[in-house]
């Protein structure tokens, strides 16, 4: 099965479309059960979520190949556990696939793990509102039937090719809704179940079944896009990453502030993606047994004394330029005032200087440590 954000998109408007036709049917004050009302009250919730996918779209449609990755593994895992999932279910399960398949999560792949359970957990919201809006057209038809005939018999009601398989809702509702009626009817509703190797109590046992796990599904899924944001993705690299374990074994580098290590591991992204190391626990060892720190490896000091020399030179010249132009043409006194104004041409040219290196040379962030918990 695939799953991307198109088919996130295309699930959350089903979803939104029965929104919508359950707003206005109980505009009537029309009761439609518990599922229904779950729907009605939290849909906010999946608008919000919705929204958030909408900003991060272009990496979600770029990294959709992690996602698909994913799904297998995070469906599994939610199946298992009944939809009903937490940080620390997932952690467990996590680590126990990583362990039982000699498998490492990778960095990328623990960011994308919070978005793949909200598309699962769509899909399935996806799947429960349209099997209610079966329920619902069911129960209308029933009612419109009822309504507008007199002697109504049980073929006006059942069509003698009426596949029952997988929807017991019909007749579960018909069941209901015949109580009133001629108590013939509802022998005859008998006799044509039993002639089709049907059980009426099986059936209602079956529906009432479905409405709780309906009711069950429905009430964890917008549990967990309340609870969502515990799977934010440093704790899942706390939590999960062996790569994060490996790192938190450097000196230096569990006292390094959050910036400080999402940099960290920026950069080892990019070292392993460009050098395509396959066995990357290995590869941090190594550089950690060969540097004093992990971070001497992946920011190595670069020799800068050519730009200093060449930024000293490009200010002074730029300096000297200005004052002879302005001691020449606009004053009288040439050698004195080139020798005032180059203290206060000088005091301009730096941060002039200064602001166009910052949009044309790339900054780098230095590393901190963190002594806020000291």
């Amino acid at each position: 099965m695939v799953l991307n954000y198109k088919e996130f998109i295309n699930d959350f408007q089903d979803i939104k479309n029965y929104y919508e036709y359950l707003i206005d049917i109980t505009s009537n004050d029309k009761y439609v059960g518990i599922t229904n009302e779950w729907l009605i009250d939290n849909f906010y919730l999946l608008v919000e979520h919705k929204n958030n996918i909408l900003l991060d779209k272009k990496n979600i449609k770029k990294n959709n190949t992690i996602i698909n990755k994913l799904y297998p593994i995070i469906n599994k895992i939610v199946i298992e556990n009944n939809y009903n999932i937490n940080i620390n279910i997932l952690e467990k399960e996590l680590k126990k696939y990583q362990k039982q398949n000699d498998y490492i999560f990778t960095y990328d792949e623990l960011d994308y793990i919070r978005y793949t359970i909200i598309f699962i957990y769509t899909k399935k919201l996806n799947e429960i509102c349209f099997s209610e809006y079966r329920k619902q057209k069911d129960e209308k038809n029933i009612n419109k039937i009822i309504t507008n005939k007199k002697n109504i018999k049980l073929s006006d009601l059942i069509d003698e090719s009426y596949n029952y398989d997988n929807h017991n809702y019909y007749i579960y509702s018909l069941n209901e809704k015949i109580k009133n009626l001629d108590s013939s009817i509802f022998k005859d509703l008998n006799t044509f179940l039993e002639d089709k190797g049907l059980s009426l109590k099986d059936i209602i046992s079956t529906e009432h079944k479905s409405q709780m796990q309906n009711n069950f599904y429905i009430s964890t899924i917008f549990e967990l896009y309340k609870n969502i944001n515990a799977f934010n993705n440093f704790d899942l690299y706390k939590r999960v990453s062996l790569v994060e374990k490996k790192l938190n074994s450097d000196k230096y580098y569990p006292n390094l502030t959050y910036s400080s290590k999402d940099l960290y591991r920026n950069k080892l992204r990019q070292i392993i993606k460009k050098k395509k190391i396959k066995n990357v626990l290995e590869f941090i060892q190594d550089k950690l047994d060969n540097n004093d720190h992990i971070g001497n490896y992946l920011f190595p000091n670069k020799n800068l004394n050519n730009r200093k020399i060449i930024y000293v030179i490009s200010v002074f010249l730029i300096t000297i330029i200005i004052n002879f132009i302005l001691s020449k043409y606009y004053l009288n006194n040439g050698i004195i005032s080139f020798i005032i104004l180059f203290i206060p041409t000088f005091s301009l040219v730096v941060p002039i200087v200064n602001k166009i290196l910052t949009k044309i040379v790339k900054t780098t962030y230095l590393p901190k440590l963190d002594y806020s918990k000291k």
